[in-house]
């Protein structure tokens, strides 16, 4: 009797397994339910880009390393930096800049 009942629990604990992995229940209640978007009948501004400059990457630069070379006076947030990349080069990750390729970064003055 107890070889029966630890088969039946082996096979449902299988069963189980292989449904969840086939079907992804597990996935469907763990994952955010996405909210509904509303229509937008307003027009939207387009907000003005940063004065900037295109530069070319070298071997060794880093989106840090390049903005501290054009921007030498003004201590920069790692943060900022970053997100200011990701505005002026929304296609590219600033952890993956690669050699020989023209990205833009901005100029920050003594106000910004």
């Amino acid at each position: 009797m107890k070889k029966l009942v630890a088969i039946l629990i082996f096979g449902l604990i299988g069963w189980t397994s292989l449904y969840d992995l086939t079907n992804g229940t597990l996935s469907l209640i763990l994952a955010p339910k996405p909210l509904p978007v509303a229509a937008q009948t307003t027009t939207a501004k387009a907000t003005p880009l940063p004065k900037s400059t295109s530069i070319v990457v070298k071997p060794g630069d880093t989106v840090l390393s390049i903005e501290e070379k054009l921007n030498p006076k003004q201590t920069l947030s790692i943060a900022t930096v970053l997100s200011d990349f990701k505005k002026l080069n929304p296609a590219e990750n600033p952890n993956h800049i690669q050699i020989g390729q023209h990205y833009k970064f901005k100029i920050y003055s003594s106000g910004n």
